[in-house]
């Protein structure tokens, strides 16, 4: 679960970073492109050159804007994924041990010539001690 919570994140993260960048790029060029064309505009000439420097600052603080935007989504997708971990986490908490020998039957602790109550953990794949663990109770039959 944990690798698929990852995964998504990840691409989450890319998908969003791939739309501020052409989001950042589109602003960039409308602020570029209003500033050069400012002089199309029926105003007065001393005009002209004050709003291209107006929308060459907007299409600045435009990209500024859509840059913590960004950062601002990162943090939530960031968030979901520490969330998505957590539960993950949470839901693979139960306990999951098989035990060979029932409570109360097989060798004990205070048996002796044992080992104690021997557990075997199936999640982390330790063959070898459930193999033995089988064995084990064969012989003692």
């Amino acid at each position: 679960m944990r690798p698929l919570v990852i995964g998504l994140a990840g691409a989450a993260f890319v998908v969003w970073s791939l739309i501020a960048w052409a989001m950042h790029a589109l602003v960039q060029a409308a602020g570029n492109v209003a500033a050069l064309n400012s002089d199309l505009l029926p105003v007065p000439p001393e005009w002209v050159v004050f709003l291209s420097e107006i929308f060459s600052g907007a299409g600045g603080i435009g990209a500024t804007l859509v840059v913590v935007i960004w950062g601002f989504g990162t943090a939530l997708i960031v968030g979901a994924a520490a969330l998505g971990l957590a539960i993950a986490r949470r839901a693979g908490r139960g306990d999951r041990r098989i035990t060979i020998f029932p409570p109360g039957s097989g060798p004990g602790p205070g048996m002796p010539g044992t080992r104690g109550h021997h557990r075997v953990d199936w999640r982390r794949g330790n063959w070898e001690s459930v193999a033995i663990s089988l064995l084990r109770r064969l012989r003692n039959r």
